[in-house]
């Protein structure tokens, strides 16, 4: 008797039922960016409102002035400490004067 390989493919359950459920969550999304997004709210902090999500969509992704490849090397801790250190220089901060109470 010869087998065929499609005789021998026997996948396993897990993957199947994998499979099952990725068709069924691409089905709920609008879109693969959509999906994206909702996917990334729900993960790690809880923190994420749907009018945050909205915020970042409509302020910040569609904004005319936008560019992804800007953005690929991104790194909020680096930008955030660049925006400290020119806070830091501000005149308006070197105004001010500390005095003992």
């Amino acid at each position: 008797m010869f087998l065929s390989a499609k005789d021998l493919y026997c996948p396993h359950m897990s993957t199947i039922v994998t499979e099952r459920v990725h068709e069924e969550e691409e089905s709920t999304y609008t879109n693969k960016s959509t999906r994206l997004l909702v996917d990334w709210q729900n993960t790690s902090s809880s923190a994420k409102s749907n009018n945050e999500i909205n915020r970042l969509v409509h302020n910040v992704i569609l904004y005319p002035d936008f560019q992804l490849n800007e953005v690929q090397t991104f790194n909020t801790a680096r930008e955030n400490q660049k925006a400290d250190m020119a806070k830091a220089k501000s005149p308006v901060l070197q105004g001010f004067q500390h005095a003992d109470i």
